[in-house]
């Protein structure tokens, strides 16, 4: 009989845990997303070809160089999903018996038909993966046990120090006949692990019409394939992939006429968020659940008539231990994006439209009303029953998740989960209309220790949103068309124009609130009567002041009048001072309500504003006094003559009689000198330089002007002159 060989693929499905095994650090370049072995073979460990169904999802072992020999070993896999972090996976090879092992490239024997389904795009297939028996017609036993998987996270990028490792629980290995089987050649599976089931999850239905079959022997769960023959070059052969769901080995047996073969590896997934990558890399190792594919005691048919019989073909499923919503799908990489839509799903064989697994809520709207709302909470969001799950939001829109944005974590109670947040209080004012987009993160794990906005989990799934956040914010004026307080009995009209000048709305519910108080004009003048904007209803807080609530829409206006009327009787420096504040929310302290600072935060944000009215009043009074001789410093009345060349110097006193501060009071002097002699009378006039002492600092000129005179306080300024002078 011709010599040939027959080889085997096994794959581990589901995720391993703690190498016992030294790893090489990672390459400089490495990356989130790349895979590496400790084997150091340069072999590629994940199939970038074939029509295998699960191509992006089984990481196959590589146990080192295409025909080296083995004699019993462990070997670790590793994947980067973090920047120091790796999902790293053990499995040793052990109780050979029967004949020898090497490792061998599947695709060696032109018609192996597993190359079909999983392999890479160059010539010689760089997917060595398999564990080969050495010698023609050798019946060789042997064990593979994956046990655990660790996800490790390291102190730098150079992973040789570990800071944090977490176990994952291995779900079932996967086996494959990885090379053309005939009528005389079989592979023999056991389990290791007592309760798993086989199930077939994917097939090659080969070139020449053979029969592909497999059973259970029910008293020792053994897995049985055979073929009814293999295909000539160039046709392939057909073959089966199964997973043994529930067992993290199993020890095999395998005949072929020529040679034989098996390979080993696992299910690796890890689902990121996609919020934009300022957020930072976070996610959930996935680890898929079966349904389907079973065996029954006797030879039934996968393959039949150059077909796959499709009823015989399993399908993955969901976790059913922890998750967000009805479905959680690996990502090769952090699929990053500025709107949080970068995660659009994934094809479940053998479907080929996309099914999303962004699918535990939708993207909220929030309004923030400062001081209205304390905590946010988000309900129905969807989870796996007894999964922890926290959320985070971007409140400050600073483009990260900060330590103050996060929920408290909840364990899942009837398949769904409310998230109750605390609003920080530095919610920035709205900015784009409609509502300024910011990011919501879900992450659901196993344990509520591993949960960060950051960190990968080591059994979970990560969601991100998109949140249109929406920050309502009052601003008001106040005027008048008064300039000072009038007579008695007249009427000062003041007009409050209140504006959402933010980007949410104020409802009935939650209203806007203005607050004018008129206490400190009530000595000049007495409240009248308000006009009341549309639904708005208005209130008597306390004596002095009234208040106005109602709902206003983002850019909407609304304007109140205030009519106040001027007593009879009025203080000897009447003011009429104003306040009127805005606020998202009622003030208890109705003594803040009713106050503003003049130059303060709140006033020059228009939050509020403060308008008095004074009384007008000014006086100037000028005198002449002697400037030198025995006289100096001596008044001189008015109307006096003086002889030609008399020093003179005057004094200007300018009194603030009004009740308010005087601002810009110009002072100027025109001055006649009278001459009179034998030959009659000239007139000569001019402007004396007129300085100030004192402050605020004042312009010496013939014209000067004072910067301002308190109420009831005045400003002496002097000039100097001779008599006479020309």
């Amino acid at each position: 009989m011709r010599m040939r060989w027959l080889w085997t693929t096994m794959a581990v499905f589901g995720l391993v845990a703690a190498s016992v095994v030294a790893l090489p650090s990672a390459p400089a370049e490495s990356a989130i997303g790349d895979f590496g072995t400790s084997t150091g073979s340069g072999s590629a460990v994940v199939a970038n070809a074939g029509d295998g169904r699960y191509k992006d999802r089984i990481v196959w072992t590589n146990w080192g160089t295409a025909g080296s020999s083995l004699t019993g070993k462990s070997v670790t896999t590793w994947q980067q999903v973090g920047a120091t972090t790796r999902v790293e996976v053990t499995c040793t090879l052990s109780n050979i018996s029967g004949g020898t092992l090497n490792v061998y490239r599947p695709g060696t024997w032109a018609p192996d038909g597993f190359t079909r389904l999983y392999r890479t795009s160059d010539a010689t297939n760089n997917l060595v993966s398999g564990i080969g028996i050495t010698d023609n017609g050798d019946v060789v036993s042997f064990r593979v046990v994956c046990g655990t998987a660790n996800l490790v996270t390291y102190t730098d990028t150079t992973f040789t120090t570990a800071a944090s490792t977490d176990a994952i629980s291995l779900a079932g290995i996967v086996i494959a006949d990885a090379e053309a089987t005939n009528g005389s050649e079989y592979v023999y599976a056991t389990p290791t692990t007592t309760g798993a089931t086989w199930r077939v999850i994917d097939a090659y239905a080969g070139t020449c019409s053979s029969t592909y079959q497999g059973r259970v022997v029910a008293a020792s769960n053994q897995l049985q394939l055979t073929s009814s023959g293999e295909c000539s070059s160039p046709g392939y052969s057909a073959t089966a992939v199964l997973v043994a769901d529930g067992s993290t080995g199993a020890n095999f047996t395998v005949y072929g006429s020529g040679l034989a073969a098996v390979s080993v590896g696992y299910v690796l997934g890890v689902d990121y968020g996609d919020a934009p990558a300022s957020y930072g890399v976070a996610g959930g190792v996935v680890q898929p659940t079966w349904n389907g594919g079973t065996l029954s005691t006797t030879n039934q048919s996968i393959v039949t008539g150059g077909a796959v019989v499709s009823a015989r073909i399993g399908t993955m499923t969901a976790p059913d231990k922890v998750r967000l919503g009805a479905n959680a799908f690996p990502n090769a990489t952090p699929p990053s994006s500025a709107n949080a839509a970068g995660d659009t799903g994934w094809a479940v064989p053998p479907a080929t439209a996309l099914t999303a697994d962004e699918d535990a809520t939708t993207s909220p709207t929030i309004t923030v009303q400062r001081g209205a709302f304390t905590s946010y909470s988000h309900t129905a969001v969807a989870c796996v029953t007894g999964t922890f799950v926290r959320g985070w939001i971007d409140w400050d829109r600073n483009g990260m998740f900060d330590s103050d944005e996060a929920s408290g974590t909840v364990t899942c109670a009837a398949s769904a989960a409310t998230l109750v947040f605390t609003i920080p209080g530095d919610v920035p004012d709205g900015v784009a209309s409609g509502g300024d987009t910011t990011f919501l993160r879900l992450q659901a794990a196993i344990t509520s220790a591993q949960l960060g906005p950051t960190k990968v989990v080591a059994a979970g799934e990560v969601e991100d949103w998109p949140v249109t956040l929406r920050v309502p914010r009052l601003t008001v004026t106040k005027t008048t068309p008064s300039t000072q307080i009038p007579a008695s009995g007249s009427t000062v009209v003041y007009t409050l124009t209140v504006k959402n000048a933010g980007n949410g709305d104020f409802t009935t519910t939650y209203p806007a609130y203005v607050y004018d108080n008129y206490a400190g004009a009530t000595a000049v003048a007495a409240y009248t009567t308000s006009t009341t904007p549309g639904s708005w209803t208005a209130t008597a807080p306390q004596t002095g002041m009234r208040r106005w609530t109602g709902a206003l829409t983002a850019g909407s206006t609304v304007t109140i009048t205030v009519t106040m009327t001027v007593n009879a009787s009025l203080p000897a420096l009447p003011v009429m001072t104003n306040v009127v504040r805005v606020s998202s929310s009622a003030y208890t302290d109705l003594t803040a309500a009713g106050t503003c600072t003049v130059g303060s935060a709140d006033e020059l944000a228009q939050a509020c504003a403060v308008h008095a009215l004074y009384r007008a009043g000014l006086t100037l009074t000028k005198q002449a006094y002697y400037a030198s001789g025995s006289q100096a410093g001596t008044l001189i009345p008015t109307g006096t003559a003086l002889p030609p060349g008399t020093q003179v110097t005057w004094n200007y006193t300018i009194t603030n009689t009004g009740s308010g501060p005087l601002t810009n009071v110009v002072l100027t002097d025109d001055a006649t000198d009278t001459k009179t002699s034998a030959s009659g009378t000239t007139v000569t006039t001019g402007k004396p330089t007129i300085t100030c002492s004192g402050a605020p600092a004042v312009t010496p000129g013939t014209t000067v002007t004072i910067p301002t005179i308190a109420a009831g306080a005045n400003r002496v300024c002097t000039a100097t002159g001779t008599i006479g002078s020309p």
